[in-house]
């Protein structure tokens, strides 16, 4: 068998040896989860947060509604509501959109970044 195909060299062996072999993709491998795992971090963050300002404005509307006068303003309370929802909703979305193409960003950047470590590896 060639050196080119021995697992590890002779002087190491054990795990020792296998991390010293894989020293650079242990290296991209843990900082590619690194950043995963801080863009799942501000996924989950903002997430959380939407979901205790939008529950906060749903238990306020029964107080709102109990409080309107006439059905108009039942009904003005309401469609305020409704449209007060949707715009967060939409609003989040973007926020999310945003905070998920970041992170695939992240991991386009991390897959250049070993694509230029081979392309050195291959130079030396």
């Amino acid at each position: 068998m060639s050196d080119r195909h021995k697992l590890l060299p002779d002087d190491e062996g054990g795990f020792d040896g296998l991390t010293a072999l894989n020293n650079n993709n242990l290296e991209a491998m843990a900082n590619y989860y690194e950043g995963v795992t801080k863009s799942m971090a501000q996924l989950s963050t903002e997430a959380c947060q939407f979901i205790t300002m939008r529950l906060e404005e749903d238990f306020e509307l029964p107080g709102k509604m109990a409080r309107c006068q006439t059905p108009v303003d039942a009904f003005q309370t309401q469609i305020a509501f409704l449209e007060k929802m949707a715009s967060d909703y939409v609003d989040e979305t973007v926020k999310l959109h945003r905070l998920m193409m970041n992170g695939a960003g992240l991991s386009q950047t991390l897959a250049s970044g070993r694509e230029a470590r081979k392309e050195t590896a291959k130079k030396s």
